[in-house]
Parts: C-alpha cells; sequence; structure tokens
C-alpha cells in the first residue's frame, strides 16, 4: 500500500481555508480561495504563521479585495495593451491615441518588460527621471503618469491586481510649458483654409477662438448654443 505524506486536512466552514501538515515538504500547507474563487496555497514552518495567512485572507474575502492578480504572469506592455482597447469605449477617439501613444513611445521602453503586478512605485519614478533624461518636456512625463494612473486605478477597482502602485508614486516637481499663442499671420491662414469646407470651418473657428480640446467640441451640441445671445454657453 502506498504511504501518503499528507496529513488530513483540519476541517474548517466553508470560505475559511485549510491547513495541514506535508510530510515531504516537512512544512504546514495552507489553502484558501481568493474572492475569484481561485485556490491559492502557502508553506509554513510554523502552523501559527499558516493560521495567521489564512485570517488575512479571510478578511480580504470578506472585503471583497483581491490579495492575488488575475494574470500574475503579463508584462506591463501586456497588461496596458490589454486594458487601453477594452477601456478604448470609454474615452474618446483624440485621448485613445494619446494613450496609446504614450504607451508605446514612452511608458513600454523603459517599464514595459517588467511584471505588471509587481511593478513597484520606484521603478515608475525611475521611469520618469529616464523620461527627463532623455530629453521629454514635462508635460510628456505628466501624461505618462495620468496614463499609469487610469490604468492600475482601473484594474485595481476590477480586482485584477491586489494592490496599486501608483497610490505610492510621488511625482517630481513638474511644470509645463505654456502654450504660445498662434501667431496672427498663421491665424489668419489656417481660418481662410479651413473656410473652403463648411463643417471643418466651424470646427476650427471654435477651437482658434474658444480654445476647447477636441473632445469637447466633437460633444457640442445645439443646446449648447444661444442664439439670441450669440454665446456658447457649455461644452458636453
Amino acid at each position: 500500500m502506498k504511504e501518503v505524506s499528507v496529513a488530513k486536512k483540519q476541517r474548517r466552514a466553508n470560505g475559511q481555508g485549510s491547513i495541514y501538515w506535508n510530510r515531504k515538504r516537512n512544512r504546514w500547507v495552507a489553502s484558501a480561495f481568493d474572492i475569484n474563487n481561485k485556490r491559492h496555497s502557502r508553506f509554513f514552518k510554523r502552523k501559527q504563521d499558516g493560521e495567521n495567512w489564512l485570517h488575512e485572507q479571510r478578511i480580504a474575502r470578506q472585503l471583497g479585495n483581491s490579495t492575488y492578480a488575475v494574470n500574475a504572469k503579463a508584462t506591463v506592455a501586456e497588461f496596458l495593451s490589454k486594458w487601453v482597447e477594452q477601456y478604448k469605449g470609454n474615452i474618446v477617439e483624440n485621448t485613445y491615441r494619446n494613450y496609446s501613444g504614450a504607451i508605446a513611445s514612452r511608458i513600454n521602453p523603459c517599464i514595459g518588460q517588467l511584471n505588471a503586478s509587481r511593478l513597484s512605485p520606484l521603478s515608475i519614478e525611475k521611469m520618469y527621471a529616464e523620461l527627463k533624461e532623455k530629453g521629454y518636456e514635462d508635460g510628456t512625463v505628466k501624461n505618462a503618469h495620468r496614463v499609469l494612473s487610469v490604468a492600475y486605478g482601473h484594474a485595481f477597482r476590477m480586482n485584477l491586481f491586489p494592490s496599486n502602485p501608483m497610490s505610492k508614486v510621488r511625482m517630481p516637481g513638474l511644470q509645463s510649458v505654456p502654450t504660445k499663442p498662434i501667431p496672427r499671420e498663421h491665424f489668419e491662414k489656417i481660418l481662410a483654409e479651413s473656410a473652403l469646407h463648411p463643417w471643418l470651418h466651424a470646427f476650427v473657428l471654435i477651437g482658434l477662438v474658444v480654445g476647447p480640446r477636441v473632445g469637447e467640441i466633437l460633444g457640442l451640441k445645439w443646446s449648447d448654443v444661444d442664439w439670441e445671445k450669440s454665446t456658447l454657453t457649455s461644452f458636453s
């Protein structure tokens, strides 16, 4: 008869996990399900350490918090690529292009090869310093920070990652370069060229005179225009 090296598991109520002695490994084995109903096991020299770990897993499960990454092997590049495509429906096309560009040309070359679920605040802050050393403007560094903040914030809320490294990241002291006004001769040339296309002319005129973002212009409604007062009251 084959010898069984694993002791009988200690019985517990559903959701409480289990702990037992493994003679082959000479360790206590604690096992519990996370909020995604995926089983995880850990080995401990002392039974009390295993009990403490089970207690932490139970508390996290009761609070609805994740203790493990859904895809623990994904790199930052893989995570961001999948995230930006899934998140595309929540943002305007211009923002999507902005996020995709920041990921491909600024973030991935620096930290894209690192593990997404174990990305440290230190690695992120080093990326900011590296971007500055490469000559990127402060506004570009801030944009990379914004993309990572939105991506990891979303992943943490969806319980894809057990923690959000961006919550501990400190942005360096950065100052964006103020936008310079368009020279009058360029202003007039752009306006004259756009006048050849009625729809484009309205788009360009609002952009040049009022200065909203592209997404805000695209979201304008007829109800936003007060024809009697000749005013544009809001952007949607």
